[in-house]
């Protein structure tokens, strides 16, 4: 969607402003949810909301995506705790399974197992040594190869010298997949 903005051969080019919209800071966003929640008459344990934080890297669609699987597997009069945040993943991984086969499918086997590696490891320094090692890789240009292909394929993306999933829903998905 970027390239027909940005691509200096789309008629589009340089017609619209880009804006990024980054994380939301916790403790304003944190707040809107409880409210919300409660306005439900649900209760969200605080613990919770962090991990869905974490879970969705602190991006704010991504937040509101795994909220709304929480409303769906929850009651009024609930209190919503880390158990509910499990059954919330589980519907969102019933709803893209298939797009989460489709990823895996366009995958060389070192493809998956540096995937597997990131969502396991974390995507901070890829290329050293421990993070090698603790993955079961020797070969650091093999690994290169690897992540540049899932880049292209827009899987991940790099920021700020850390390799990211696109969506973090698949990167919890894939320790499912085993």
């Amino acid at each position: 969607m970027d390239e027909i903005f940005t691509h200096p051969d789309s008629p589009f080019f340089k017609s619209a402003i880009q804006l990024t919209v980054g994380p939301l800071p916790y403790e304003e966003f944190s707040r809107f949810l409880t409210d919300k929640f409660a306005t439900g008459q649900r209760t969200i344990y605080n613990e919770v909301l962090q991990k869905v934080f974490e879970i969705a890297n602190n991006t704010p669609g991504d937040v509101q995506q795994l909220c709304g699987a929480l409303w769906e597997v929850t009651s009024e009069k609930e209190t919503i705790g880390l158990e509910n945040l499990k059954n919330a993943l589980e519907l969102i991984f019933a709803r893209d399974q298939k797009s989460y086969e489709n990823y895996v499918s366009l995958l060389t086997n070192i493809e998956l197992r540096c995937l597997m590696a990131i969502a396991r490891e974390g995507g901070k320094k890829i290329f050293s040594v421990p993070f090698m090692k603790a993955a079961g890789f020797n070969n650091p240009s093999s690994v290169r190869r690897a992540i540049t292909r899932i880049v292209k394929l827009n899987i991940l993306f790099e920021s700020s010298d850390e390799y990211r999933f696109v969506n973090p829903f698949f990167r919890a998905w894939l320790p499912y997949k085993g």
